[in-house]
């Protein structure tokens, strides 16, 4: 996971620019693109780290606590954060935020269990 995760995400993010490209070319699209990878890909490591988690304990025969934790954690967690958080910081980063800080609630939530 970590052999695949960090060395991709470190060459999707130095790429982006031109990657992005393929897909529009408005100034504004872009710098939210560029803005959006720069805030995620980073934490990718850890989404990926839960992925393993999840995949470990479901395959160890307890699939609720993984689908209830899925559910609170990138369902529940990220609405209730943007509407909580857009209106006081009108801003995407608050978006972008809500999936970097929801998987580390995630593995918080999968690391004992594992």
């Amino acid at each position: 996971m970590l052999a695949l995760t960090l060395p991709l995400s470190l060459l999707l993010t130095a790429a982006s620019p031109w990657l992005l490209r393929i897909f529009t070319d408005e100034e504004d699209i872009l710098r939210n693109a560029r803005e959006a990878i720069l805030f995620n890909l980073p934490v990718y490591l850890i989404y990926a780290w839960n992925q393993v988690y999840l995949g470990a304990i479901k395959g160890l025969g307890h699939t609720s606590y993984p689908m209830l934790c899925t559910l609170l954690c990138y369902s529940l967690f990220r609405v209730l954060w943007c509407r909580l958080l857009i209106p006081v910081f009108p801003t995407m980063r608050v978006v972008y935020l809500s999936y970097d800080v929801s998987f580390f609630l995630m593995l918080a939530l999968l690391a004992p269990m594992y």
